[in-house]
């Protein structure tokens, strides 16, 4: 272990892209919409469903960064309306109008976000970390949100942290001041464990630890030598993080 990370008693996980798998099941949802569209369905050059998702995904960061931390008192933009905005945006640029997939359709599609998986790492994964850390759940979205995904997936945090209840966005500092005050420990003593840079480098500069975990339907064109975090897993996900960090007692 870095001794950079032997103060750290908390981690902060990212949740969607980091321990949950959102791509697949968009991008499956998307696809399935598009099928029953016969101006989409015949499209030449077809459209991209993957592609599609990830332009969705960019789109939700672009809106929420627009947002300004809320006042005491004032409640962010609801999830559901950060979603249609990025959705609207993307099927603008690809001609997609209302008469094609109209309001009711797109509020159907924003419930595939509902629906995503773990990734197969991530259950054993925080369940071995709990035996030596506090692991709080750091993550734009809203709690309802999270805690139906965490049910639903069977994994549990110590701590869930969510935009509408912290009234702001990552990577906006307040997230990870929130998480920091919340679990009474010093900068140095909490990581953020995310699977996005930009993730990182705002979590870094609040003081906290960072570890980087390569997902395959993240950062997809980030060059990680550009960039020091103090650990990187590459491989394993969540289960080899546990390994790297000296947890090994129960078998998985």
């Amino acid at each position: 272990m870095p001794a950079s990370l032997r103060p750290v008693r908390a981690l902060c996980f990212d949740l969607l892209g980091t321990t949950l798998d959102w791509h697949t099941n968009v991008a499956l949802s998307l696809q399935s919409h598009a099928s029953h569209s016969p101006s989409l369905a015949g499209r030449t050059p077809p459209i991209d469903w993957a592609r599609f998702a990830h332009e969705w995904r960019a789109a939700f960061f672009r809106v929420t960064k627009s947002l300004p931390v809320s006042e005491e008192g004032k409640p962010l933009l609801i999830q559901l309306e950060v979603y249609m905005r990025a959705l609207d945006e993307v099927c603008d640029k690809y001609g997609i109008g209302l008469d094609v997939w109209g309001r009711e359709e797109r509020e159907e599609m924003y419930r595939a976000w509902w629906a995503m998986d773990v990734w197969p790492d991530t259950k054993a994964g925080v369940e071995l970390l709990q035996t030596k850390y506090v692991c709080v759940g750091l993550t734009n979205g809203s709690a309802a949100y999270l805690i139906h995904i965490d049910k639903r997936t069977g994994v549990l945090y110590d701590l869930l942290l969510t935009s509408d209840v912290v009234g702001a966005y990552k990577p906006q500092p307040r997230m990870y001041q929130t998480a920091m005050a919340a679990v009474q420990l010093k900068p140095e003593e909490c990581a953020m464990v995310a699977s996005h840079v930009s993730d990182l480098e705002a979590a870094k500069k609040q003081g906290m630890r960072s570890i980087y975990i390569h997902r395959e339907t993240e950062d997809m064109d980030v060059d990680l030598s550009n960039y020091e975090f103090d650990m990187i897993i590459n491989e394993g996900g969540l289960v080899e993080l546990a390994r790297r960090l000296g947890v090994e007692a129960a078998v998985v």
